[in-house]
């Protein structure tokens, strides 16, 4: 450790002689900017320009009086911080689009390669906002008077398009890009726009776009649609301007609305070799744009695809491109030293001067240099105006703060340009005016109050303090080594106790001894202490390292300390190729997780120097093999953490404690060290307590840290492996197989029920559905799932459904004596109302679902809503035409929708269903109370999804199926439940997943695991192996576990909630389209008892069978997908049987309830049966030749179709006829049969 160290240090005093530090050019954000006149900048939703190395701000020259554009402003600067005024570069203009009340905004200028002229570019408005153009501007001369040519045309015609922006690539073509999106190429002397080149990113509706490109990739900033008030702004990315364009969320802290402002451009900032881009943003605030809005301009972080700006920079450095503390000198202005002009006016509220007194003032004197004012911004506050008054009290600077903000803040909102020495005096005056507004929805905005609330005013001396000159004579001055601060100036006595000299007596000595040489300390040359340098910035020049890095002369891990502020910069000369090539190959530096502990504010952190023990790289012990922990105290009574681990974790956690005895071993999680106790002794057993300066709440963080392993957030890649699937290939074949056996039944039954040219017919437009939906969801790059599945067996049911429906209406109209024209054309229209009904509240469903849902219940309702809409084109319009055109031509004019087979098949049938409607309604209420019974007495057979469990990657010497190892296994842990997956492709490796014994902790449930698997898993392991090499997960020979881990169950909580509110919801809104299509409460109340009943049913057979069924009857994933399922077949056979009973009281209103409900069931019968057993046939193959691996799911299925077929005849149709057979049915007049 002790060589590292001096590794450490020597080699950065070696790198660091040649850097140096320029002077500071800091941007000031969220403060009003002064130019080279004293004036406020004006220049907003603004662009840069750089030209010839100098820099130029042009923008909106905004008004205090009104909205209404008074021209676009120029500004020019060499260093972005330090601005001067050029000129209003383009005027209201006479008329046109920039006349006299008219509006001007998000101006921007672009010079164009191929001419050489500048061109700008406007959003031109009238005041209401609905005239809106895009309107360009030219230029020879950068900052000379632009002439308007009026509105930017494409294919001839104006772009009238609201907020805009521009984009020039690297090859000089410009873009114009515009609200929502939209993105046109420009000519090549982009007085025109040539090509419209994107109509719109997906799913954005943003205003304010902005534009840039890093490391091959596009970046399209967008701020919400809010008027004047502040967003969280968001972004998308795409390989080209031309997209796809992928949305990846803000790029900002959610809730903190961009740090107050709306991007308006990002500038590259060029910086060495590397582009930074420079996200800049408007503070709006309406109405006073021009003496109250500001400026945030902050570097975006860009990592790949991710863009992000972590926190907000008050002040930041541009040339080091890090935060500056704009306070770092000052010095707090006492209240004493605070005149209020009327105390009454003001009130202390938390420490804070608050004021919503119009007139209400307060003055502070001072004597130069900056005044910095740090106010609250709430939703309750206004604006102030802020004077600075000389001597003479003529104003020299003034500007209005706005002091509203939607999210409660506190931060610098006025500071002062430096000023010279002398006599002034600053002036905080409340207005009693607020920002409020509206938009073109008359909602109101802004502020509820006028308040003004100070919470610190603080003097920044701008004089030569860091240099070490102290009131003008040179002397230098040490750092605290932790606590960062000026102690002591090495000049004056050292005995002195201000000055901490026996630590820096001791910290010199260090230096000494470690580093051979005699240092620079803060400009302090060896022993001569009274050798004071002339400039403290010596040590910054020769060695930067040491100026932001207190090395820790104690030895251990810490190898040195930093302030909070420093640490960015220490780590970016750690990265640096010289020092890299320097350092230890094994050694990796961490920084602690929280502040040094005797650090009193907390500012300042450890520097670890950890030793890596692994060839990969990886920590020897990780966070999976922790199977608890919890906070405690040791036998001293002092805060300490209790740990337990896995079998695999204990061991090798014994041999790491014995090979490190009298050393630490850090805990690290996202790379920052959490603890670094001591090992006193080897540890065995797996069980360990971790001592040290913790305090309980510390030990309770370290142990949540330890019990949550690898944590989700941020996301790391923990582990990579190729997953193969749980199905064996021969499970694959054989589900095709049965896919396959099924879909040629069902053509034959159709054509058998039919006839052959209508089953054929009715065929082809399955098939056709088949291949679109496969096609769309193709074209999603979807994961076809169980659940996927599910939906899709749902949606091609429906589509033989409609065909049933159709060819079941066209026999009536047949029978009624119609020609088979005739009849077929009434067929699809008096059928289209059942279908679109059925469709309909299916999608509603989907919709529902997959709004609430997460995961496998989206995977459903996607796959259901596309295969309805498709199921929907083709059965009901693709095959319309193939009769259309055939029977234009007098063909099949002598179909009969009929075969020798189902001629005579339920017709005229005269069953009497509501004469038992009591018995049925009663055999109902037993079932469910024995569903329930079981619920609550047996259970459900849960499975890992749901329970959790451990798994065991194991490697074999020869390729095995997965379903072989699951067969193998499954027995010996009676009803606990397994799955095996492939890893990998060389079909040698396997996970296995079990939730046997999940609630038992402790290694013996691990090794008797272990144990078992190694006796059921010897026919395919290598003759002659051992438990013990079974189980060495160094030692693959013959077979072995490679890793073992405990996980947590796969479906969440949020999961489980989401599925649950979806199907309610979904069952309300069901409910509530029939009472609004059928205009009769008992519709709904029938359906929504039947379907929570046909649920019930489902759930309780799943508790009754399990473990005596041949089969798995596990819950998992696949089931909420075939749950879901029952519901919308469940539901289409209710709606279709309700249609008719709707139809016949409006056709016979004077018939008997009872025997109309018993006529509509009679005659939809042929269709309930048919589309029942079609539907039937196909999750019969699947569940009879597809496996045992999808049995469970097919089984779940067919108890739907079964049980939803008889709940619509036997449960919903009697709740709706009790309900009704008392009450009139109002219906349009008509004739009795």
């Amino acid at each position: 450790m002790k060589n590292w160290m001096l590794l450490v240090v020597l080699s950065l005093l070696l790198c660091g002689m040649s850097w140096a530090q320029g002077t500071e050019k800091l941007i000031y954000n969220g403060v009003p900017w002064f130019d080279d006149r004293g004036e406020i900048v004006n220049a907003h939703g603004a662009c840069i320009v750089e030209e010839n190395g100098r820099y130029y701000l042009f923008g909106e020259w905004k008004s205090d009086e009104s909205n209404a554009f008074p021209g676009f402003s120029c500004y020019s600067s060499d260093d972005l911080v330090n601005w001067k005024f050029e000129r209003v570069v383009l005027p209201m203009q006479p008329d046109g689009i920039l006349g006299p009340n008219r509006v001007g905004e998000r101006v921007k200028v672009m010079k164009c390669p191929s001419t050489g002229e500048y061109v700008m570019f406007m959003h031109a408005d009238n005041m209401n906002y609905k005239d809106p153009h895009i309107g360009y501007a030219t230029c020879s001369t950068i900052a000379g008077e632009y002439k308007l040519h009026g509105p930017l045309l494409y294919e001839g015609k104006p772009i009238r398009r609201w907020d805009m922006g521009t984009y020039q690539d690297v090859d000089g073509t410009g873009y114009l890009l515009l609200h929502g999106g939209i993105v046109y190429r420009l000519s090549k002397d982009y007085r025109s726009a040539e090509e419209k080149v994107l109509s719109g990113v997906p799913g954005s509706h943003g205003e304010s776009p902005a534009m840039f490109k890093k490391d091959g990739t596009y970046f399209f900033l967008f701020s919400n649609l809010t008027s004047w008030e502040k967003n969280d702004n968001f972004y998308y990315t795409a390989p080209s301007v031309k997209g796809p364009w992928t949305s990846q969320g803000l790029f900002a802290p959610e809730g903190s609305l961009t740090f107050n402002s709306q991007t308006t451009f990002v500038f590259p900032l060029k910086r060495g070799n590397d582009t930074i881009p420079m996200f800049m943003g408007d503070r709006w605030s309406y109405p006073h744009q021009a003496s109250a809005a500001t400026y945030v301009w902050m570097p975006i972080q860009v990592d790949g695809t991710k863009l992000t700006i972590p926190e907000y920079w008050p002040a930041w450095d541009m040339d080091q491109i890090k935060p500056v503390d704009p306070l770092r000198n000052g010095k707090l202005v006492s209240r004493e030293e605070i005149s209020l002009s009327n105390p009454a006016e003001w009130k202390m509220e938390n420490g804070h001067l608050a004021s919503n007194v119009a007139g209400a003032s307060l003055n502070v004197p001072f004597d130069g240099s900056r005044m910095v004012v740090v106010g609250e911004t709430n939703a309750h506050s206004g604006y102030a105006q802020v004077n600075i008054l000389n001597k003479r009290g003529e104003k020299i600077y003034s500007s209005l703060v706005d002091f509203y903000s939607k999210v409660k803040d506190e931060a610098i909102r006025f500071m002062t340009p430096p000023l010279v020495k002398d006599e002034y005096t600053l002036v905080v005056e409340v207005t009693g005016n607020k920002p409020t507004w509206t938009d073109k929805t008359k909602t109101i905005y802004g502020s509820n109050n006028s308040y003004v609330t100070i919470k610190d005013i603080y003097y920044v001396p701008t004089q030569v303090v860091e240099t070490g000159f102290i009131d003008g004579n040179p002397k230098g001055f040490i750092r605290h080594p932790w606590q960062g601060k000026r102690v002591g100036y090495l000049g004056d006595s050292i005995t002195d106790p201000n000055c901490y000299g026996d630590k820096i007596k001791k910290y010199w000595s260090f230096l000494e001894e470690w580093l051979g040489i005699t240092p620079f300390v803060y400009g302090v040359s060896g022993r001569q202490w009274n050798d004071v340098p002339r400039q403290a910035e010596q040590l910054k020049k020769e060695h930067p390292l040491l100026a932001i890095l207190s090395v820790n002369p104690n030895g251990g891990p810490v190898v040195g300390y930093a302030n909070y502020k420093d640490t960015a910069t220490v780590n970016s000369y750690l990265a640096m190729k010289e020092v890299a090539a320097e350092l230890p190959k094994d050694l990796r530096l961490k920084w602690g997780v929280s502040p040094f502990e005797y650090d009193p504010k907390g500012q300042t952190f450890e520097l670890y120097a950890i030793k890596s023990t692994e060839r990969n790289g990886k920590a020897p012990l990780e966070g999976d093999v922790v199977t608890d922990a919890k906070d405690d105290y040791d036998q001293y009574g002092k805060p300490s953490v209790s740990m337990s681990m896995n079998s695999d974790g204990a061991r090798r956690w014994a041999l790491l404690t014995k090979q490190n005895i009298n050393k630490s071993i850090a805990i690290v999680l996202d790379n920052y060290v959490y603890s670094a106790p001591n090992v006193s002794n080897e540890i065995t057993g797996g069980n360990s307590q971790i001592t040290g300066h913790f305090t309980p709440e510390q030990a309770k963080d370290l142990a949540n840290v330890l019990k949550s392993g690898k944590m989700p957030a941020p996301a790391h890649i923990v582990q990579e492996d190729i997953v193969g699937p749980s199905l064996g290939q021969e499970s694959i074949n054989a589900g095709i197989f049965s896919f396959v056996v099924a879909l040629i039944l069902l053509m034959i039954y159709m054509c058998s029920m039919y006839g052959f040219i209508p089953g054929m017919i009715a065929n082809g437009a399955l098939v056709l559905n088949f291949f679109f939906t496969l096609g769309i969801l193709s074209s999603f790059q979807a994961a076809l799932t169980m659940s996927g599945i599910a939906g899709m067996v749902l949606s091609l049911g429906m589509a033989v459904d409609a065909n049933v429906l159709i060819y079941e209406r066209t026999k009536e109209e047949l029978r009624s004596g119609k020609g088979v024209k005739k009849a077929l054309a009434d067929g699809y229209s008096n059928a289209f109302s059942a279908i679109f009904d059925s469709n309909l509240t299916s999608i509603i469903t989907g919709i529902i679902l997959f709004y609430f849902g997460t995961g496998p219940i989206r995977g459903f309702a996607t796959t259901l809503i596309i295969g309805i809409l498709c199921s929907f084109f083709t059965a009901v319009f693709m095959t319309r035409l193939v009769y259309e055109h055939f029977m234009s031509k007098d063909k099949l004019l002598n179909l009969t929708f009929t075969s020798p087979i189902s001629k005579k098949m339920l017709v005229n049938t005269h069953f009497d269903f509501m004469g038992g409607n009591k018995k049925w309604l009663t055999i109902t209420g037993v079932i469910l109370l024995i569903c329930i019974g079981s619920l609550v007495t047996r259970g459900l057979s849960q499975s890992i999804d749901f329970t959790g469990g451990r798994n065991f990657k194991v490697q074999f010497e020869n390729p095995v199926e997965p379903e072989q190892v699951r067969e193998l296994i499954a027995s010996k842990f009676g009803d606990a439940n397994v799955s095996v997956i492939a890893i990998g492709t060389d079909k040698k490796t396997v996970r296995i997943s079990t939730n046997y014994r999940i609630e038992d902790a402790g290694n013996n449930v691990d090794s008797e695991i272990e144990s078992y698997l190694y006796e059921t898993l010897k026919p395919v392991l290598t003759q002659n192996i051992s438990l013990e090499t079974f189980i060495d997960r160094d030692n693959h020979t013959g077979g072995s576990i490679v890793s073992s881990q405990k996980v947590g169950p796969s479906i969440a909580d949020d999961i489980k909630t989401g599925a649950i509110y979806s199907v309610v919801l979904a069952l309300l809104a069901i409910g509530l389209y029939i009472l609004l299509r059928f205009r009769n409460i008992a519709y709904s109340i029938g359906s929504i008892v039947a379907l929570s009943c046909d649920t019930i049913m489902i759930i309780g057979a799943y508790s009754l069978f399990w473990g005596i069924l041949p089969f798995s009857l596990e819950i998992d994933q696949t089931f909420i997908g075939a749950i879901l399922t029952a519901i919308g077949y469940s539901i289409n056979d209710k709606v279709v049987i309700f249609d008719r009973v709707r139809e016949f009281f409006g056709l016979y209103p004077k018939r008997d309830k009872r025997q109309l409900f018993n006529d509509s069931l009679n005659t939809t019968l042929a269709r309930t049966i048919n589309t029942s057993l079609s539907t039937l046939i196909v999750l019969l193959c699947i569940f009879i030749l597809g496996g045992d691996s999808i049995r469970s799911f097919a089984f779940a299925m067919i108890l739907g179709v079964v049980i939803g077929t008889l709940s619509s005849l036997f449960i919903a149709s009697p709740i709706a006829y009790n309900m009704m057979k008392n009450k009139k049915v109002v219906v349009p007049a008509a004739t009795e049969e």
